[in-house]
């Protein structure tokens, strides 16, 4: 009970930190206020600090990714989607695109967009081959609102966390049919 306490003590003085940082500083402090909400559950708290910090310029990929797995979580999937598409092209485009966070996003949209889910689930197939992983990102409020919303592959989504983010063994996708048609 302490360490939630002491975190809601703390975040709006990282969220207000945030907010008044220079461009370059703003999205670290963000990404340090989104931790923070998000090891205590307190997706409710996070949207306006989102919003705020996008207004205040902080609109860099993986911002407008964690935004987008917020929206996708509570169920507000065509917003959702429309962000993390967003993220996606500013990913893509970058000097150096930033792997990991491609395979995030791509995960989303396999999980939430069932037009594009198969080009998605290819993508995350290259990217899984070439060694990429998302270590210790929690994707469990995107499967379980996948689950609500009917997806057919949860068990697949459920392996594809296991070994994006916590370094299951790639074998373990291989008793999927979607996985091996990818």
């Amino acid at each position: 009970m302490q360490r939630a306490v002491e975190n809601e003590m703390r975040v709006p003085d990282v969220y207000r930190d945030a907010i008044e940082a220079p461009a370059f500083e703003r999205g670290l402090l963000l990404n340090q206020a989104i931790a923070l909400l998000s090891n205590e559950h307190k997706g409710s708290l996070l949207e306006p600090i989102f919003l705020q910090a996008i207004k205040s310029g902080a609109t860099c990929a993986g911002n407008l990714g964690s935004y987008g797995q917020l929206l996708l979580g509570q169920g507000r999937v065509d917003e959702g989607l429309d962000v993390v598409v967003q993220a996606l092209q500013k990913a893509a485009s970058a000097a150096r695109p930033n792997k990991p966070l491609l395979a995030e996003l791509m995960l989303y949209i396999f999980a939430h967009d069932r037009r594009k889910s198969g080009g998605a689930l290819s993508t995350i197939k290259k990217l899984i081959a070439t060694g990429v992983r998302t270590p210790n990102w929690n994707f469990e409020p995107n499967i379980a609102r996948a689950q609500d919303d009917g997806h057919s592959e949860i068990a697949l989504l459920r392996d594809l966390a296991k070994v994006l983010s916590h370094g299951a063994d790639v074998s373990l996708l291989d008793s999927h049919v979607a996985w091996r048609m990818a």
